[in-house]
């Protein structure tokens, strides 16, 4: 068969990390899916643990929030036990 052409392009909606945070802010678990410095990284995490811990339980997971990653960041979290999962992307 013929073969297809592909546009390769910025997808939108992408995970780019992942963090489980504990209650105190201290990171359990980082995952970066870009290259960020280590001071980005930190201040990524600062701002997560910031933005999800100052939610009430009866809202939504979803956040349009400004983080390290720039403005346009999406934060989807959920709280189980002691510790915050959350994706940025």
């Amino acid at each position: 068969g013929a073969g297809r052409n592909f546009t390769v392009g910025v997808v939108v909606g992408m995970i780019r990390a992942v963090l489980v945070i504990n209650n105190h802010g201290k990171p359990r678990l980082t995952k970066y899916y870009e290259y960020l410095p280590e001071e980005k990284q930190q201040a990524l995490i600062r701002d997560c643990f910031n933005l999800v811990t100052r939610r009430s339980e009866n809202v939504c997971n979803f956040v349009d929030g400004s983080t390290a990653l720039g403005p346009d960041t999406k934060v989807i979290y959920r709280n189980y036990a002691t510790l915050y999962f959350v994706f940025c992307v």
